[in-house]
């Protein structure tokens, strides 16, 4: 009877480590992994849009330095009288000043954005919490496991899933497990499990002689 109480907790074991893995640790990890991959992205436009705002203010800058040397510059023809085309390189210069001041306003104005929303930390902290939860996961139960074992793998590798989905949620996952602190926990699971074991089975093997007796 003992045997087959202790077979049916190892199912009930085994199928909770399953329900745990497929709708805990697997749906949190693509959480982890869409959020890294969202502000990756993000961060890497921002920074492209930046780089593009200064390039371009840059060449604008220089383009309108160029004309304003050569074609208005002391001796040359549009110096001393106008014509269609000193027209055209006067409106060139405008322009090319224009830009060269509205380009850093915007590379600014995206700098304050990506100070704002913080993507490029937000990557880091969801990837270091996906890597954090992968130590986690290192503790998975092992059918191979006694059973002793398999009860503490399992309080432990869902303790650590769940700290660190806690920390994450709280502190943006600055406060994630160590796996000194789960190496702690399952020692003490283990000895928790052992004794709960341990007990059972003493306590069922206590009660075999004396219903026998009776009998």
């Amino acid at each position: 009877m003992a045997d087959i109480k202790m077979q049916a907790d190892r199912r009930y074991l085994e199928a909770l480590d399953k329900l745990f893995n497929h709708f805990a640790l697997q749906d949190q990890k693509v959480f982890y992994e869409q959020a890294v991959e969202r502000n990756n992205r993000a961060a890497g436009q921002v920074n492209f849009i930046r780089a593009s705002a200064s390039l371009v203010a840059g060449i604008a800058a220089a383009v309108s330095g160029l004309i304003v040397q050569s074609v208005f510059g002391g001796g040359t023809s549009c110096s001393v009288a106008g014509s269609s085309y000193c027209d055209t390189m006067h409106f060139v210069v405008s322009l090319t000043t224009l830009i060269a001041v509205i380009a850093p306003a915007v590379g600014a104005a995206f700098n304050s954005l990506s100070d704002l929303y913080q993507w490029e930390r937000s990557a880091n902290l969801y990837k270091a919490a996906l890597e954090s939860l992968a130590v986690a996961d290192a503790y998975s139960p092992d059918v191979e496991e006694s059973d002793v074992d398999f009860r503490a793998s399992l309080n432990a590798y869902a303790k650590g899933t769940l700290d660190v989905m806690e920390n994450e949620t709280a502190q943006w996952g600055q406060l994630l497990q160590s796996p000194e602190q789960i190496e702690k926990f399952l020692a003490e699971a283990r000895q928790k499990s052992e004794r709960l074991i341990g007990g059972a089975l003493e306590q069922r093997l206590g009660r075999g002689p004396t219903s026998g007796s009776q009998g």
